[in-house]
């Protein structure tokens, strides 16, 4: 017996089926089969996983996991706590998760090849016109945008969180809570980088970019919708395209592999690798 919650006892053979049940079946089959095959093929390019850089990974997922800031931490380590879970608990099953997804990255890697028509696709994205990298925090009218009290209720509320960030409150903290923008929100604001033509409006586009880097905008009221604060974090110019073509490579491929690279390569390493699973372990394709 393992608890006891009131009358009902908790034994070691029901968490046993309960964790198998969850975790063992065909997906988890399959999964192991492909990090084996990815193993492989980290063998035979001589490519491995250093442990400072799992290290740095597992930090970095951790922010992404618990928060940033000691608040957001503290918050998802009591949650952690009340699943009696700590820290180290989840370190650990990031390590064990990372590791492979770091080797799988290495193995896509090094079978790409980045042509210079991916590059030029890269560039258009990125250094083809001046951007701007640009966070915001929307306030939405929620009723009709003719409504002036409903309008100066939202404005009063926006300038009120202006303030607030102008005496020192966290603009990324501020727009996770409130921001009316739920897709941002959970970025801290962040848009990403825009280029005037990608703003689209070219109000908008000219409001953007005559901000300073760093600066806080006043309340930019977008027609019908509501209001925004923006700040833009940091900018970068046009560049020629044969100025920065190897340094689009490298990112290109650094960048993580898609669920489509992944498929793709796995079905060339099964053409050379046999692959034997005991019949009736999986079920058939299209349940029949």
């Amino acid at each position: 017996m393992l608890a006891e919650v009131g009358d009902r006892q908790i034994t070691a053979g029901e968490l046993e089926r309960r964790i198998l049940a969850r975790y063992y079946g065909p997906r988890a089959l399959i999964g192991l089969v492909r990090e084996a095959l990815f193993l492989a093929e980290a063998e035979r390019l001589g490519l491995t996983v250093e442990e400072a850089e799992l290290d740095a990974r597992v930090e970095e997922e951790l922010s992404s996991v618990l928060g940033v800031t000691p608040g957001e931490r503290q918050e998802s380590l009591d949650r952690l706590r009340w699943q009696g879970l700590g820290l180290e608990d989840v370190r650990a099953e990031l390590r064990a998760e990372l590791g492979g997804m770091l080797l799988i990255q290495k193995v896509v890697t090094r079978h790409r090849d980045v042509g210079d028509e991916q590059l030029r696709e890269i560039y258009d994205r990125t250094w083809s016109a001046p951007r701007r990298r640009v966070r915001h925090i929307s306030f939405p009218l929620r009723g009709d945008p003719e409504d002036a009290e409903a309008v100066a209720m939202v404005e009063t509320r926006a300038n009120s969180v202006r303030r607030a960030i102008l005496s020192g409150a966290s603009f990324s903290e501020s727009a996770r809570a409130l921001s009316g923008n739920p897709e941002t929100a959970s970025q801290g604001g962040e848009i990403g980088w825009l280029s005037r033509e990608e703003l689209g409006d070219p109000a908008l586009a000219e409001f953007i970019f005559s901000l300073e880097v760093g600066s806080l905008s006043p309340l930019y009221r977008e027609g019908e919708y509501g209001f925004h604060i923006f700040q833009v974090i940091e900018e970068r110019p046009e560049r020629p395209f044969d100025d920065v073509r190897e340094e689009l490579r490298v990112e290109a491929l650094a960048a993580a592999p898609t669920d489509q690279e992944i498929v793709a390569l796995e079905a060339q390493l099964r053409q050379r690798t046999l692959v034997r699973i005991r019949p009736g372990v999986l079920p058939p394709i299209g349940g029949e």
